[in-house]
């Protein structure tokens, strides 16, 4: 990683877990105890904005030592120190994974009159944390560190466009990068060709000099 993608990834892990953390303690101030599973989700609650107010503080701490040093020298210590620099992105995880239970739980609870309602809830609560784990295990075990990149393909260019004039009054003719055709093209070929530069060209007509179309300026 660079000493971007150091940064960038401390600050969208800060945002979002203060986002998640808010969140999770809004919920605690609403909620009654009064059984198992209200102490349960409360817990969780109590869980998700430690987990999730720790990861915004680390995030918050590293940010400012990589941009407090020289690039170069804030990419050496964060190689020297990975784990640190993924524990803001592990707290964020844990309360995460905490507020969607959260969320199950209190569901449950607040439709204990409701069957029908309290299972739909559940089931699309459960079905909500099993995507997040779903796609954090797929993200770790097809990362894309494990494929190789297609190689480019490279096109050469003139160092710089070439006029070439003609005899053929005040007209002037300039190369057009993207124009030139190929002598053995045939005649279908070029007249489509033509057909789509003349639509797509800036310049008002083209010609050919040399085995080559040009613009007309």
């Amino acid at each position: 990683m660079d000493y971007d993608a150091y940064r960038d990834d401390q600050v969208n892990t800060g945002v979002i877990a203060a986002l998640i953390g808010g969140f999770a303690l809004g919920n605690i101030w609403e909620q009654e105890l009064e059984s198992n599973v209200d102490i349960a989700a409360y817990v969780l609650s109590i869980t998700a904005v430690h987990a999730c107010t720790c990861s915004a503080l680390t995030s918050a701490f590293l940010y400012r030592i990589l941009t407090s040093h020289n690039d170069e020298k804030a990419v050496a210590w964060a190689h020297n120190h990975a784990l640190l620099m993924k524990l803001p992105f592990y707290k964020f995880v844990m309360g995460t994974l905490c507020y969607l239970a959260t969320i199950i739980l209190y569901s449950w609870a607040a439709l204990s009159a409701f069957e029908e309602a309290q299972i739909m809830a559940v089931v699309v609560g459960v079905m909500s944390v099993m995507t997040v784990i779903g796609t954090g295990m797929l993200l770790t075990v097809d990362s894309p560190e494990s494929y190789t990149a297609a190689p480019a393909m490279t096109v050469v260019l003139p160092q710089k466009d070439e006029d070439v004039s003609e005899d053929d009054g005040s007209k002037k003719l300039q190369l057009y990068p993207g124009m030139i055709e190929s002598e053995s093209a045939t005649d279908s070929s070029s007249q489509a060709t033509a057909a789509s530069t003349t639509s797509t060209s800036p310049f008002q007509q083209t010609k050919t000099v040399n085995g080559m179309r040009a613009a007309v300026l």
